[in-house]
């Protein structure tokens, strides 16, 4: 079984400040003498990395914002990708992991854009579970593999701010590389985007989660806020047929918190997920991220 497991996956998400031009905005800004610091590999890290970009962000500063939104990206695809991956893989993925990257550094970049000037705005991180290994039976089976077994850090992301309507959370597969952490997927690494467990009776099957259509925030409890509790809840949930939240449990988190992020959830909708363009239930897990406006 590969180490934290290992997956392959294709969602494309607008690019807006990252894109295929990413390397040459670099290129052109090596004269600057900005560098960014390196980070170390612990969830600290990876907090200040994410720290040291809205900083930049906030300079408009163009040239440095390419600089340190490229810290975020594998410093060199081709040798990374042919350490890690048979040869007959390597022109997909290098293909795949351009789009997957603009996809993600897309997403940083627009929630930055849309958020920085609003009062105390800052991106929490917090480590994220891995999903299980992938089938070896099942259609990911078909999925290319990394050829030994590759250290790969799942955190989710939340939108901090003392004002303004949040974007929902997200969470972001990375590998540490070269002193920063550098994105390689969503929930699931190496691009095979957010594969879920369907709830059938042959067992389950795999295929794109479904997509969240109504999301509400949960109200912070006063007794968590004036006892400066933060954290995560982890819920366990079935989207029923039509989207909607059905069964849900808490798997872990303060219990100061725990009432606050089911209520919250059961008022969540989705869009339906189809098999073979049949509605199936889908069997998932929900984070739900409380943090305190330092």
């Amino acid at each position: 079984m590969l180490h934290r497991s290992v997956y392959l996956f294709f969602a494309l998400v607008s690019v807006l400040c990252y894109g295929p031009s990413a390397q040459r905005q670099q290129s052109q800004a090596t004269d600057n003498s900005y560098v960014p610091a390196e980070v170390p590999d612990t969830s600290a890290g990876f907090q200040s990395q994410v720290d040291e970009l809205v900083r930049v962000a906030k300079t408009r500063d163009q040239a440095n914002w390419q600089i340190a939104l490229a810290t975020f990206s594998l410093p060199n695809t081709d040798s990374w990708l042919q350490a890690n991956f048979a040869p007959e893989h390597l022109a997909q993925l290098t293909s795949d992991y351009a789009k997957v990257r603009d996809g993600h550094l897309g997403r940083l970049s627009e929630v930055i854009a849309h958020n920085q000037d609003a009062p105390n705005f800052r991106i929490h991180v917090a480590p994220s579970e891995m999903p299980a290994p992938p089938s070896s039976e099942r259609p990911e089976s078909q999925l290319p593999l990394p050829l030994h077994p590759v250290r790969v850090q799942n955190f989710r992301l939340t939108v901090i701010a003392g004002s303004g309507t949040m974007p929902p959370s997200w969470v972001s597969s990375l590998v540490y590389a070269d002193g920063h952490f550098r994105v390689v997927g969503g929930t699931y690494p190496f691009w095979a985007e957010a594969l879920q467990q369907i709830r059938r009776p042959q067992g389950p099957f795999t295929v794109n989660a479904a997509r969240i259509l109504h999301k509400v925030p949960p109200e912070y409890p006063k007794k968590a806020r004036k006892a400066h509790v933060e954290g995560v809840v982890r819920l366990h949930a079935i989207i029923g047929k039509g989207g909607d939240i059905r069964d849900l449990e808490v798997v872990s988190g303060d219990p100061l918190l725990t009432d606050a992020a089911l209520k919250a959830v059961r008022q969540w909708r989705y869009e339906p997920t189809l098999l073979n363009g049949e509605p199936v239930e889908v069997d998932t897990t929900i984070d739900v991220i409380f943090a305190l406006n330092h």
